[in-house]
């Protein structure tokens, strides 16, 4: 480098490295750029298997704990199931199926982001409609019905997240047998 008396500027002289980044540090930028995502998306591959994982897990003891409470309390409960969602219900005396909105353990609840539920009763598969707040009382029963003497309708339940191809199952037998197959494609 050289400096020009009349401004004290330096001026770069043939053969002296500029200022640019060379390539192998723009290399190692990218690879480290590399790592760190493949880190990310696999810890968010592993969130999403935990957490369906609970979802049924947490839909089977909550299954298992309106059977319970239809018997304790003499009164049918239900399971609407919804393509991202569910709500349990009461059979009131007049036959009418309420919705348990204002109990915090069988209030409604949606599925997180991305996970759709599957329903089959019977061997049969179901339309399932989209979730919704509003649907507090039902014309006709319930997809499952848990009885007062015990008995539960019996079905399966798949829920997948649609991101990755995850899905876990439910399935009730008509005494209230509970399986669960953990996440798997």
């Amino acid at each position: 480098m050289s400096r020009n008396r009349k401004t004290g500027v330096r001026s770069q002289e043939s053969g002296v490295r500029g200022s640019g980044f060379t390539l192998i540090e723009v290399l190692v930028v990218l690879l480290i750029i590399g790592i760190t995502i493949s880190m990310i998306s696999l810890t968010g591959g592993r969130e999403r298997s935990y957490q369906l994982r609970d979802e049924v897990k947490r839909l089977a003891a909550l299954v298992d704990l309106a059977a319970d409470e239809a018997v304790l309390a003499a009164a049918d409960h239900g399971l609407m199931v919804y393509e991202d969602g569910y709500r349990f219900y009461r059979r009131g005396d007049d036959g009418s199926w309420a919705a348990l909105a204002d109990d915090e353990t069988f209030r409604p609840r949606s599925l997180p982001p991305g996970f759709l539920a599957r329903l089959s009763v019977a061997d049969e598969d179901v339309l399932l409609d989209p979730f919704s707040l509003s649907d507090t009382e039902i014309k006709t029963a319930p997809h499952i019905v848990m009885t007062l003497d015990g008995e539960m309708t019996p079905f399966e339940l798949e829920l997948r997240d649609r991101h990755s191809g995850l899905a876990g199952r439910l399935a009730v037998s008509f005494n209230g047998e509970v399986r669960i197959s953990e996440a798997e494609r």
